[in-house]
């Protein structure tokens, strides 16, 4: 890790600066966030691609935050459109078949989106599949660790800061609404659900889900080492705060996996310690001392198991 924070020392610079200026931008000036964007302008011009579209995987996190005001369009979009035309320019050309396919999306979105027409959203999906498409083309062993190393980052700090509570106050405005916990007769209670800079404590959820599998994998290929514990240690207790119950279950998920298929096979003496620890925690939530998770529990005894996703299921399998 250390080899490889120095290797693009530049590039973790500019991140932390980003960051560090959009965070402060949300009790201070929008001005701020203008400001990080224009580091961000200025870096992709002269860095490599690769690097851009790692700082791309940075900021994710904080795209919700980084704009003038709550409301207006985030700059991470524009952030994306200038990585993108950047990097076709660069390229001089482009693969037919990924350019049909991306028109093929945009048709179909512009004809059959009806009264949710959005050019920006359509500019936007399209954008993004490209952006994939580059990713995969164009990363290394060593851009995809130093990716998962700035996503992980982003995603702990996005976590924690809102767990402060005077924070939270000023990140309201830039949540669709508030998420509470429902109690047993289905009235929120006082129990904030955090969401992160996202707003969503679902969307944040499966942040912290796909932050974690990277990792596993990069760990599991031996791409990672000890920083691989740096990073999960905090990523998977900060995910319980979501009470997300799909989060629950994918972390138990997770965490299996990742004891019996990642560590005993190669780390025996690890994978004990890490499945004593599990069975320790297991019996403290069956006793029910762990706040946390008799809340998460309570959820799935107070709630619809699948939280009506089973009915938007239906409605998806019947349009298409």
């Amino acid at each position: 890790m250390i080899k490889l924070i120095k290797e693009n020392k530049g590039m973790y610079v500019v991140w932390l600066a980003i960051t560090i200026l959009a965070v402060l931008s949300v009790f201070t000036t929008g001005y701020m966030s203008l400001a990080a964007m224009a580091i961000f302008v200025l870096y992709c011009v002269n860095a490599k691609t690769e690097n851009n579209l790692i700082l791309l995987f940075a900021l994710l996190p904080c795209a919700n935050i980084f704009k003038m005001e709550a409301g207006s369009t985030s700059f991470f979009t524009v952030c994306e459109i200038v990585t993108l035309l950047i990097a076709i320019l660069r390229l001089k050309k482009i693969n037919v078949y990924v350019l049909f396919s991306i028109v093929a999306l945009g048709l179909y979105l512009f004809l059959f989106d009806g009264q949710n027409f959005n050019i920006l959203t359509i500019v936007k999906i399209i954008f993004g599949f490209y952006l994939i498409h580059l990713t995969i083309r164009s990363f290394s062993k060593n851009d995809i660790a130093n990716a998962a190393y700035l996503l992980s980052a982003s995603t702990v700090l996005s976590l924690a800061l809102p767990m402060n509570e005077k924070y939270l106050e000023y990140l309201t405005p830039y949540f669709e609404d508030m998420n509470y916990v429902l109690d047993s007769s289905g009235h929120s209670s006082d129990t904030v659900r955090m969401s992160g800079f996202i707003g969503d404590p679902n969307h944040c959820a499966v942040l912290v889900i796909i932050s974690l599998s990277l990792l596993c994998v990069l760990y599991y290929h031996k791409c990672i080492k000890n920083e691989f514990w740096i990073f999960t240690a905090p990523l998977i207790s900060l995910g319980f705060f979501t009470y997300s119950k799909s989060y629950f279950l994918c972390a138990i998920a997770l965490i299996t996996f990742l004891i019996l298929f990642v560590l005993f096979p190669k780390h025996k003496k690890l994978a004990l310690v890490c499945a004593l620890l599990v069975v320790v925690t297991a019996s403290l939530i069956i006793s029910g001392k762990i706040e946390i998770f008799n809340t998460i529990i309570e959820r799935f005894a107070n709630e619809d198991f699948s939280s009506g996703r089973k009915t938007l299921n239906n409605l998806y399998i019947a349009y298409i």
